[in-house]
């Protein structure tokens, strides 16, 4: 029988939940939307955005990536959802020192 992707995410979800209980789920999950780890090319395939838009948010400092020691951008899951947002409002109208200044405020 073959087990489906999603078969494999419930139980994934299962053994997590057990192991770290409620408590310790949201601060394991709080954790890896924090942690860094998503390549810019991977951060691309996700958001339907180029590698130029998002090296754009960048140097306009709306989003900031750590750095490896060769240089290669990383991201986290919290980036990629200022990524999306930043996206949808650029492209609702708003310009890049708008959104500098509200993100200041927040």
């Amino acid at each position: 029988m073959q087990e489906c992707q999603s078969d494999r995410v419930d139980l994934r979800y299962f053994v997590l939940n057990s192991y770290v209980g409620r408590k310790g789920w949201i601060t394991m999950m709080s954790k890896i939307m924090k942690n860094k780890v998503i390549q810019i090319g991977v951060v691309s395939e996700l958001t339907g955005l180029s590698e130029r838009q998002i090296r754009y948010y960048e140097d306009r400092k709306l989003v900031f990536p750590e750095r490896s020691r060769g240089g290669v951008r990383k991201y986290s899951f919290e980036d990629i959802q200022i990524i999306m947002e930043i996206h949808s409002k650029m492209s609702n109208g708003f310009h890049t020192l708008e959104l500098k200044r509200m993100m200041a405020g927040s």
